[in-house]
């Protein structure tokens, strides 16, 4: 009896977790956060004086902001290695040259489009790539953030629930 009510648990908080990652996929898409007007034209310069360290990463910001505008209407997001499962991200304004650093490290990835002020740092398909082979680690969330203009402001966060396997692969 103990082992039936364990195994029914388990089931119970699984399905939650799988349950809650759905309804945040499905809230926080990235039409949703959509931006009215996309940058047209060259960026300007980068503004090496509008944020701390941005003289330190002055040839990544530089190259990645010469693509132009991929986020937000006419944001440029530049990420670089920083080591292993470790990237850091900036944001460019492709209009005035100002820079942000994001104020954490990505680990899995990210992900974002022109047209909207949606980023979503660790999105699940990232972390079940890095961690094919394994369990999810704990610190397995994904971060959903809406970009203000100035500042990312925390919509949700999701823990990655584990992996759905095929009723086919199963053994």
């Amino acid at each position: 009896m103990r082992f039936v009510s364990s195994s029914l648990t388990l089931i119970l908080v699984a399905t939650t977790a799988l349950s809650s990652q759905e309804s945040a996929d499905s809230v926080h898409r990235f039409e949703t956060y959509a931006v009215s007007d996309t940058f047209r034209g060259k960026p300007v310069p980068v503004d090496l004086t509008s944020a701390p360290h941005a003289r330190r990463f002055a040839t990544v910001l530089r190259q990645g902001a010469a693509s132009g505008p991929n986020f937000g209407g006419h944001f440029t997001i530049v990420t670089w290695g920083c080591g292993t499962s470790c990237e850091q991200l900036a944001i460019v304004d492709a209009a005035s040259g100002r820079v942000w650093f994001y104020n954490r490290t990505l680990e899995v990835g990210v992900q974002f489009c022109l047209g909207s002020a949606l980023l979503v740092d660790g999105p699940p398909e990232d972390w079940y790539s890095a961690w094919e082979s394994v369990r999810l680690p704990n610190r397995a969330y994904t971060f959903y953030y809406r970009w203000t203009g100035h500042r990312f402001e925390l919509i949700d966060s999701v823990r990655v629930p584990p992996k759905r396997r095929s009723c086919l692969t199963c053994a």
